[in-house]
């Protein structure tokens, strides 16, 4: 990955769940960790806003607290 090498703050609510939340705004090429694996960050993220850790379907459910 050839982006930023900053850390940025999010949270995962459940360990079922296919998103995480910014704790903070996070720039585009900002590289996460989501618990399992470094992610880039594709386009700037405001805070309170989610982040795919996985692909996610067209139709499939975003799962935030585990459900």
């Amino acid at each position: 990955m050839g982006g930023h090498q900053i850390m940025a703050k999010v949270l995962r609510i459940n360990n079922e769940d296919n998103v995480v939340i910014a704790a903070e705004e996070i720039k585009k090429g900002t590289i996460i960790n989501d618990g399992n694996q470094d992610i880039e960050v594709l386009e700037d993220i405001p805070v309170g806003h989610k982040i795919a850790t996985q692909d996610i379907p067209k139709g499939e459910n975003v799962i935030r607290y585990g459900n």
